[in-house]
């Protein structure tokens, strides 16, 4: 038996070869009864001259094709290693890794992609999600030996168990983070089949829509909602607004809130701006800051900011009320609940239409990406309408010599 494990052992090209799991009957000397993995290896001539031993490259392969892979991977490996450009790495557990580098991101030495540091909700939703998702079934592999298509077998267990397309974007996002910053010879996380994110958060109501929503609300509930509307505050920029921030005819947009960790900066450089003040919303805030020490939050109570989720369910009763009581009374008044978000997209989307440029609409939302704003754009009912009025008095003009034409 022990000839035939050598002979088969020879059949193996040089630098290769099978790794049985720990419970095979081949360790006892008897016929295999596993699917062995196999592993490649490449001499590293540099490091076993500086370390004075020989060290190895090592990457195993499992599955079908892992032997091509092996030895496919050895020989780029090969020609890498005498360039220079792969070198030996101790192996190291891919949740041993993980959780060194998200304490590095916690201390702020390691930074995002814009060179910023991460903040501490971001940290936190990694660490879920790589806990959650990734770590059950890569965790005890090490950081090398992970491949593309493990990361895709992830990706299908997600699918398969039915998780939205985004919760599975964010799961993978978070290990293609974790890849940017170890910089592998190989990076196991790029071109990945990706399941659709989903509906975005498309909806944006129009200002007829938006005034009938705030109609039916009452207190702190209209007046957060009325200014998620018309200064297109982010929900956290709104718990953290203190009285301070209104300055006369512009809010003084410089801190948010995080429900952990309380008041923070901005959410990036952009976030900290300055937001005009419109009619409809100069009286509600003139009303809530008179009288009141600078340091008061705006819309909050006995020194902390509002509940988001309370907010919430407060609204939606309201108007599930308003919408049971005018069907009691034959009335067509639909009003459907809307969420402080697309309360925001709501006012990017009328900066458009009034003409707004995206300048300094970006400056107004504190986009630090222009691309964003495109997601915030919405067609209002009767846009088309209003264009194709618009593009004929222009013609008009042209034909009637009132505008002038585009230099040829």
């Amino acid at each position: 038996m022990q000839e035939q494990r050598s002979e088969a052992k020879r059949k193996l090209p040089t630098g290769v070869r099978e790794r049985h799991s720990r419970t095979c009957a081949s360790r006892e000397g008897r016929k295999c009864d596993c699917t062995p993995a196999i592993e490649a290896s490449v001499y590293d001539a540099r490091e076993s001259r500086r370390l004075d031993r020989v060290v190895k490259i090592r990457r195993t392969f499992t599955g079908k094709g892992a032997l091509a892979a092996a030895k496919g991977w050895r020989r780029d490996a090969m020609s890498a290693t005498a360039r220079g450009e792969l070198t030996f790495e101790p192996r190291q557990r891919l949740e041993d890794a993980v959780a060194e580098w998200l304490t590095k991101c916690e201390r702020g030495e390691v930074r995002s992609r814009r060179r910023t540091e991460y903040s501490a909700s971001t940290i936190r939703d990694y660490r879920s999600d790589l806990a959650r998702f990734v770590m059950p079934t890569l965790g005890h592999r090490a950081v090398t030996d992970v491949t593309r298509a493990d990361v895709q077998t992830v990706i299908e267990g997600m699918n398969g168990q039915g998780y939205a397309g985004q919760t599975t974007r964010n799961a993978i996002v978070a290990l293609q983070a974790f890849y940017r910053w170890r910089k592998p010879p190989i990076d196991p996380t790029v071109n990945l089949d990706l399941p659709e994110p989903g509906a975005r958060r498309e909806r944006a109501a129009s200002p007829a829509e938006a005034e009938r929503l705030l109609a039916v609300l009452d207190g702190d509930e209209r007046d957060i909602y009325a200014a998620a509307f018309y200064a297109g505050l982010r929900r956290g920029e709104l718990q953290a607004l203190r009285v301070e921030d209104v300055d006369g005819d512009r809010i003084r947009v410089s801190r948010a809130w995080d429900q952990v960790e309380g008041e923070k900066g901005p959410k990036s450089k952009a976030g900290e701006r300055d937001v005009p003040i419109i009619g409809p919303l100069r009286a509600i805030l003139e009303r809530r800051c008179e009288g009141r020490p600078g340091s008061a939050f705006v819309f909050g109570t006995d020194g902390a900011p509002f509940s988001p989720n309370t907010l919430r369910d407060r609204s939606i009763r309201s108007w599930a009320a308003a919408a049971v009581g005018a069907f009691l009374q034959g009335r067509d008044d639909k009003l459907e609940p809307i969420g402080l978000h697309e309360a925001r997209h709501s006012f990017s989307t009328w900066l458009d239409h009034a003409g707004i440029s995206e300048t300094r609409a970006d400056r107004y939302m504190g986009h630090a990406n222009p691309s964003v704003q495109a997601r915030y754009r919405h067609q209002l009912e009767g846009q088309l309408d209003e264009d194709a009025r618009r593009l004929e008095e222009w013609l008009a003009g042209l034909r009637a010599g009132k505008v002038v034409a585009f230099a040829s």
